[in-house]
C-alpha cells in the first residue's frame, strides 16, 4: 500500500530491502519467492547500483563434479588466517553453486568451452567461472528477474534511520520501519516493515579512481549501529591493489591468476620477499600489504608486467575482462608489450568487517537483516579467497529467505510519529545552512585521515586519527551545508563515512596485533597465540564499545594448529 498521509509518502509493505546491488536484488528475489510483499529502495538505480555493476567478469563457483569440498573449505579457512565463521563458510560454498546455475538460467552469459563453462584458479587458489561481460549484463539480468518477479522498486530515495517499536535508537524492541528523502525534490518517505534487509555495499572514504564509487557511504552500516546492532571486524579490511590511472576494475585477479609478475621500481619481483611459495598468488591482503611496504621504503612505483605471457593467456584475459582491456587499448597501452602502474585500493567492509551476523543474516536487532558488503562477510575471516559479488548474491538469498519467514510471523508493525518527526527534523537542519561547510570538503579531509592508516597503521597514527576525526564531528559536521537535496544526501553520507571511520580507528587500536589487511608497523607479527579472536564494537550509553570474542572452535570443524581445543 502506498499513501501520502500528511506530507510523509508511506509505504507498506512486509519486506523493506535497502540497497540496489546484488545482495539486495537476490534478497527480493528469494523473499518474492517465500509469497511475501516485497519492497526495494536504493539511493541510486537499482541494478546500477553500487560496486555490482563494476565487477570484471569473475565469479568464483564451486562445482560438486569436479571440486574438492574439505581441500577448498580447508583452503578458505587457511587464508582467511582461522578468524573465519566456518558454519557460514559453509554455507557460502555451497551456495556459489546455485547462484551461478540461476544467473544462467536467467540469462547471464558465461565463457565456455566444449560446452562447459570454461575455469580458472584465481591468484587466491579458488576456482572461477567467467562471464562474457562483466557486471553491468549480469545486473541487468538480475534487475529484470527482480521486475519480472514484481517486486516493488522505489529508486532515488536515500534511507537515513530505521524506525524502531519503542520510538528509540539504540532500541530495546524490534525494527518497524524506515525514514528517508528523496534526493531529487526532498519528498520525504516512510517504509513501514515487518523485517528489513540492509544491503548497502560498503564505503568509499578515498576518491580511488578505482574500485568502490565515492557515493558508498557506510549509509546501511551506520543506520543499523545507531540501532543498536553490533559491528564485526571493522579493522580487518580489504587490502587490495589497482590500475593507478584508470577508473576500472582492478584486473589482476584474473591477470596475476594466468601468471603475470608483480615489479618494484628496483625491477625486481618483490613478492619473493613476502611469499616466496605463490608470489604473486597469494592471498589478496598479503600481496597488498608487500606493495604498501615497498612504497613505504622507498621502491615504487609498482608496475604489472604480463609481457612474457604467451598469446593463448593473453585471449584468455581479454576474454575474461573485456572492458579493462578495452580500457587499456583507448590509453595506447597493450598488456603484451606495456606495464601497468598499481597502487593500494584498500575498501573497508568488502573483507570481514561489517554488520554482525548470524547464519540466517539476522543482526543483533529484532527483525533486521544484513546481506552483501555491510554484513560482516563472516565466511572469509582476515582475507577472501572467493570473491565479493558472489559471496554477496549468496548472503543476499539467505537474507531475504529468512527476512521473508520473519514477516510472515510478525505482528503488524506500529510507527511510531515522534521517531518519525524528531528524526526527520535533525535531517533538514543541513538545509537551513546552505552556505555552511561544504559536505565535499569535510569527504576530503576523512580521505587524508584514511590514506594515512588504510595499510600500515601504528598507535600514534590511530590515535591522531580518533583526534582529528572527532574535531570533524564535533565541529565540521554539524556545520555542513546543504542548498538542495542532493547536497543534503552529501551531508548525511559525510556523516556516516566520519562515525565510520573513527569506529574502524578504535577496533583498530584493540587489535594489537597484524593479521590480513590490517598491518601494524609496532605489532608487525601476526599474534595467534592471543589474537584469533573477533573484535566487536557496539553503542552503548551514548558511547562507543569496542570488545574482543574468541572464536568457538570447539564446534567449528578445522581446528587452528596453534589452538588449545
Amino acid at each position: 500500500m502506498r499513501d501520502k498521509s500528511g506530507s510523509f509518502t508511506t509505504i507498506d509493505t512486509d519486506v523493506l530491502i535497502i540497497g540496489g546491488g546484488i545482495a539486495a536484488c537476490f534478497a527480493a528475489i528469494e523473499a518474492e519467492r517465500k509469497g511475501v510483499s516485497v519492497t526495494v529502495v536504493d539511493k541510486a538505480n537499482i541494478g546500477r547500483s553500487g560496486n555490482s555493476p563494476l565487477m570484471s567478469g569473475i565469479l568464483t563457483m564451486f562445482d560438486p563434479d569436479e571440486d574438492d569440498y574439505e581441500s577448498w573449505f580447508r583452503h578458505c579457512v587457511e587464508t582467511g588466517q582461522y578468524v573465519n565463521e566456518q558454519d557460514i563458510l559453509k554455507q557460502v560454498i555451497e551456495g556459489t553453486t546455485r547462484v551461478v546455475r540461476e544467473l544462467e538460467s536467467w540469462g547471464v552469459e558465461f565463457i565456455k568451452k566444449d560446452g562447459k563453462r570454461e575455469r580458472y584458479e584465481s591468484m587466491a587458489g579458488s576456482p572461477n567461472v567467467k562471464m562474457t561481460r562483466g557486471g553491468i549484463q549480469m545486473m541487468d539480468v538480475v534487475r529484470g528477474e527482480v521486475i519480472r518477479r514484481g517486486v516493488r522498486l522505489v529508486q532515488r530515495v536515500m534511507v537515513v534511520d530505521l524506525l524502531t517499536s519503542d520510538g528509540n535508537l539504540p532500541t530495546q524492541g524490534r525494527v518497524v520501519g524506515a525514514l528517508g528523502f528523496d534526493i531529487r525534490n526532498g519528498e520525504p518517505y516512510v517504509f513501514k516493515a515487518k523485517a528489513i534487509v540492509i544491503a548497502t555495499g560498503s564505503v568509499a572514504l578515498r576518491r580511488y579512481k578505482c574500485l568502490s564509487p565515492f557515493v558508498l557511504s557506510a549509509d546501511g552500516i551506520m543506520a543499523a549501529y545507531r540501532c543498536g546492532c553490533q559491528l564485526k571486524n571493522l579493522e580487518l579490511t580489504l587490502a587490495s591493489y589497482s590500475p593507478a590511472d584508470f577508473n576500472i576494475a582492478p584486473g589482476a585477479h584474473l591477470i596475476l591468476g594466468y601468471g603475470a609478475y608483480l615489479i618494484n621500481g628496483n625491477g625486481d619481483r618483490f613478492m619473493v620477499r613476502y611469499e616466496p611459495i605463490h608470489m604473486e598468488k597469494a592471498p589478496r591482503t598479503i600481496t597488498a600489504v608487500a606493495i604498501a611496504k615497498e612504497y613505504l621504503e622507498g621502491r615504487g612505483p609498482i608496475w604489472l608486467d604480463a609481457r612474457h605471457l604467451d598469446s593463448k593467456a593473453h585471449d584468455a584475459i581479454r576474454r575474461g575482462i573485456p572492458i579493462y582491456m578495452r580500457t587499456l587499448e583507448r590509453a595506447g597501452l597493450d598488456l603484451a608489450k606495456d606495464t601497468i602502474k598499481y597502487k593500494n585500493s584498500v575498501s573497508p567492509c568488502m573483507g570481514a568487517g561489517g554488520i554482525r551476523i548470524n547464519e540466517e543474516r539476522a543482526t543483533t536487532v529484532e527483525g533486521l537483516y544484513a546481506a552483501g558488503s555491510c554484513g560482516d562477510h563472516a565466511e572469509d575471516g582476515a582475507d577472501n579467497a572467493m570473491g565479493n559479488g558472489i559471496e554477496s548474491a549468496v548472503s543476499g538469498r539467505i537474507a531475504g529467505g529468512s527476512a521473508a519467514q520473519c514477516a510472515q510471523q510478525a505482528d503488524e508493525p506500529t510507527i511510531d510519529k515522534g521517531q518519525v518527526t524528531a528524526l526527520r527534523e535533525g535531517l533538514l537542519k543541513a538545509l537551513e545552512n546552505p552556505a555552511g561547510i561544504s559536505a565535499k570538503d569535510v569527504a576530503d579531509d576523512l580521505g587524508k585521515i584514511w590514506e594515512s592508516i588504510e595499510v600500515i597503521r601504528s598507535e600514534k597514527t590511530l590515535n591522531n586519527a580518533v583526534r582529528v576525526i572527532e574535531k570533524i564531528c564535533n565541529e565540521e559536521v554539524p556545520k555542513v551545508g546543504a542548498a538542495d537535496y542532493h547536497i543534503l544526501a552529501e551531508a548525511k553520507g559525510v556523516s556516516n563515512k566520519a562515525l565510520f571511520l573513527e569506529l574502524l580507528c578504535r577496533c583498530a587500536l584493540a587489535r594489537t596485533e597484524s593479521r590480513g589487511g590490517h598491518y601494524r608497523i609496532d605489532y608487525p607479527e601476526r599474534d595467534d597465540e592471543n589474537w584469533v579472536q573477533w573484535v566487536i564494537c557496539q553503542q552503548k550509553d551514548n558511547q562507543v564499545h569496542v570488545w574482543s570474542e574468541p572464536i568457538p572452535f570447539d564446534r567449528y570443524p578445522l581446528k587452528p594448529p596453534f589452538s588449545r581445543v
